[in-house]
């Protein structure tokens, strides 16, 4: 495999490379589909005429700036020293990085034999059974074009997997529903501009400028208005755009590392110094976190050792949240924390309080209801407590399968069969066809004695 991998960077080295286009006919052709995609923004009704003749000119001014450029004919300097350098430098690093990292006495695990936990962190939702929910959640949408929320979670699963023209599609539709919503407006925005590997569109620029217009605080739309000033060849606006960003965000901000090194890019490119950007060092956290040292020094602990050294770190995150009460975010670790230790009761009381600064915080009532029924023991009655919180989680996540299981489960208990069978039919809905699981649950809903569905 490692001769492969070499032979495959190796080979282009040594091959003569033929000129293509220059720059400037790259350019020409960008701006040219941005012209197109104007024409088709303007029969969607996604921008005015005004706006769409005012983005015209400026795509028409740049395309006239691009003038001509000569084919890239160069070839790269010394290419068979960086063929050298490629076949002795790749093999070296990765068996480098196997001899630090592998485990070549691990004995093998034939895949017939190999087990997905489905509990673990990906949860129940395999890539596949995903597209699937997202699908199901799509053809829903067809029956009832006026969900919101729906089409909202169906445009950031698009997104998330990378497909952002359907992305763009569901945020157009979440729009209409919902036009004031900034948002839906600035998610519509990115999936256009990474649709367009980056540019920022008129009809981009367009969701962008609407949400200015009622919070001219949003941060991604001011950095999206300065990255489109860039791109128009406006540096000094960007400039100023990306500047004042910088300045009003916290120091603890995790994009703000990448604006900064954007504007000191932008600044050199102009000749001109770097702004200098003061802002107030963020407050210390009040939740500890460990630092490399712990974790190195936890790799090479006992069991007994490695548990220790958890119930220290608990302990402080205990201590400091007495002094800072008002922390959700240290509350739900605490409170996840406990869960790991297996002490349910002090993570129960510990999602409590995150349910109290977040009634509507869709991770502690999920923690809270399942360290009740936890608490209850295997076989036992769904808590009342837990009921209510899976059915206000449900408002928030309607398609949660746990949620949606034991409310079932508890509505069941309590001889209200109807409501049984419609939460349980929604699981149902989101199973797999030919899975025992559904077929399990399907016999399970059948004797309720209710109504049957197709």
């Amino acid at each position: 495999m490692t001769a492969a991998v070499v032979g495959a960077l190796v080979a282009p080295l040594l091959r003569p490379r033929a000129g293509g286009p220059g720059r400037a006919a790259y350019d020409r052709n960008v701006y040219r589909e941005q012209l197109r995609e104007l024409t088709a923004d303007r029969e969607r009704g996604t921008i005015t005429a005004e706006q769409e003749d005012s983005a015209r000119v400026e795509i028409e001014r740049r395309i006239l700036s691009t003038g001509e450029d000569a084919p890239d004919e160069t070839t790269p300097a010394r290419p068979r020293l960086a063929a050298l350098a490629v076949a002795v430098l790749v093999p070296v690093a990765a068996f480098g990085l196997y001899a630090m990292l592998g485990s070549p006495d691990l004995p093998d695990q034939p895949f017939a034999g190999r087990v997905i936990d489905l509990d673990g962190p990906g949860g129940p939702g395999m890539p596949g059974e995903i597209a699937e929910a997202v699908e199901r959640l799509a053809a829903r949408l067809k029956e009832n074009p006026n969900d919101l929320g729906g089409w909202a979670l169906l445009a950031r699963s698009y997104a998330v997997s990378g497909r952002y023209d359907k992305a763009a599609n569901a945020y157009r539709e979440a729009a209409a529903l919902a036009p004031d919503d900034n948002d839906i407006a600035v998610g519509l925005g990115e999936s256009i501009v990474f649709n367009a590997d980056g540019m920022v569109t008129p009809s981009a620029r367009a969701q962008f400028e609407a949400v200015l217009a009622r919070d001219p605080t949003y941060a991604e739309a001011r950095y999206y208005m300065g990255l489109a000033r860039a791109q128009a060849g406006d540096r000094a606006e960007a400039l100023s755009i990306w500047t004042a960003l910088a300045r009003d965000a916290d120091a603890d901000t995790p994009w703000l590392p990448e604006l900064d090194q954007q504007l000191r890019s932008l600044a050199d490119e102009m000749g001109e110094p770097a702004p200098d950007i003061a802002r107030a060092s963020p407050e210390p956290s009040p939740v500890p976190r460990p630092t490399a040292e712990d974790v190195a020094a936890a790799a090479q602990a006992s069991p007994e050792e490695r548990m220790d050294m958890i119930r220290g770190m608990v302990d402080r995150l205990n201590a400091r949240l007495i002094d800072n009460p008002d922390d959700l975010e240290g509350w739900k670790r605490l409170a996840n924390a406990k869960r790991v230790l297996g002490e349910m009761p002090a993570a129960r009381d510990a999602y409590a309080k995150a349910m109290e600064l977040a009634p509507d915080d869709a991770d502690a009532l999920a923690g809270y209801a399942s360290a009740e029924i936890a608490i209850a023991g295997e076989g036992a009655p769904v808590p009342a407590a837990a009921w209510d919180a899976y059915g206000r989680l449900l408002v928030i996540d309607p398609s949660n399968f746990e949620a949606l299981w034991f409310t079932g489960l508890g509505a069941a208990e309590q001889g209200r069969a109807e409501e049984a069978a419609g939460a349980w039919r929604r699981l149902v809905d989101m199973m797999p066809p030919d899975s025992d699981e559904r077929a399990e649950l399907l016999g399970q809903i059948e004797a309720l004695g209710t109504a049957p569905t197709e």
